[in-house]
């Protein structure tokens, strides 16, 4: 399950794992909108630092955008493997994406990615 309220605390948008992205209205807690054009699980939810725009992201090849109302504004392409976390940076245009493949296929990293092309540039995040 992935969830995230936008910047203001009006909407809160949940993934559930069954493919339905829900709109809650967090004044009243009620479902104002769903999205059902995904065929994946979503795994990470993010808003747009506006709080214009939702970004989805999970097991399929792309990360989809999303406007308030749900309605799908595009499809943008991604590197190889599960995104597990999108994290716009500011009003960059550009959001950090974390990608982790249980099946072996790509190794876990991260990425710069471009919301509007959808272009990304790998980096490498250490912890120690």
């Amino acid at each position: 399950m992935a969830c995230a309220f936008s910047p203001d605390g009006t909407l809160l948008v949940t993934a559930d794992g069954d493919t339905i992205i829900r709109f809650y209205d967090t004044s009243k807690w009620k479902m104002v909108h769903e999205y059902r054009g995904l065929t994946l699980e979503t795994f990470t939810t993010a808003f747009t630092p506006d709080g214009k725009h939702v970004l989805l992201g999970g097991a399929d090849d792309r990360i989809t955008e999303l406007d308030r109302m749900g309605t799908q504004l595009q499809r943008l392409p991604k590197d190889t493997g599960v995104t597990a976390l999108i994290a716009p940076i500011g009003n960059s245009g550009q959001a950090i994406i974390a990608y982790f493949d249980g099946e072996g296929r790509a190794p876990d990293h991260q990425s710069f990615w471009k919301m509007a092309s959808g272009e990304s540039s790998p980096f490498c995040l250490r912890v120690r």
